[in-house]
């Protein structure tokens, strides 16, 4: 397979500018135009494949204003700082920006041995449930019903069932992740 070429962002390769009818025209390396005050910028972005990440100056993808390493400090950085909460045990865990869920310490260690990783390393935060929610069947029918009309009585009627019914029931759709912290 074909490497691609690293051109950096303040590569003259990335961009050129030329002056057509007293105006800066920009033109990446790919041969789009840009005009006007990020013109540089623009056409710059367009036409490099890396640029230096802006903390530690790494090569990193053009996509991206900080290396893997350095967002990976950030991200450490932000689970720190949650507050550690207990586990309880009667809510799922899940790894921080990662959608990999625990419902219990069997599958943290089954997890961890399959992946030859610590449960310590794992960077878990406790998950809160979604609840399924009431709904407003008006605003859904508001398109489709006249002008200052209302919903037929019949459909009224099973609407308010159905919200009763969700409002004591509290069904679980799914779960989230909070910023609460599991030490293990």
């Amino acid at each position: 397979m074909k490497e691609e070429k690293v051109v950096m962002y303040d590569s003259p390769e990335a961009a050129s500018c030329e002056i057509m009818h007293d105006v800066p025209v920009w033109t990446s390396r790919t041969g789009f135009k840009f005009y006007g005050n990020d013109a540089e910028h623009l056409a710059r972005y367009e036409g490099c494949t890396h640029r230096k990440c802006k903390r530690c100056g790494k090569i990193t993808s053009r996509y991206y204003t900080l290396c893997d390493s350095c967002m990976e400090e950030d991200d450490d950085k932000k689970f720190n700082s949650f507050p550690v909460v207990e586990w309880k045990k009667d809510m799922p865990v899940c790894r921080y920006r990662d959608d990999v869920y625990f419902w219990d310490m069997d599958g943290i260690n089954e997890y961890c041995e399959d992946n030859d990783i610590k449960p310590s390393e794992l960077q878990l935060v406790l998950c809160e449930p979604v609840y399924a929610k009431e709904i407003d069947f008006e605003s859904c029918y508001e398109d489709d019903l006249p002008e200052d009309d209302e919903l037929p009585e019949d459909i009224a009627e099973q609407a308010e069932k159905y919200n009763l019914w969700i409002h004591e029931h509290h069904v679980i759709l799914s779960y989230k992740p909070t910023e609460k912290r599991i030490v293990l």
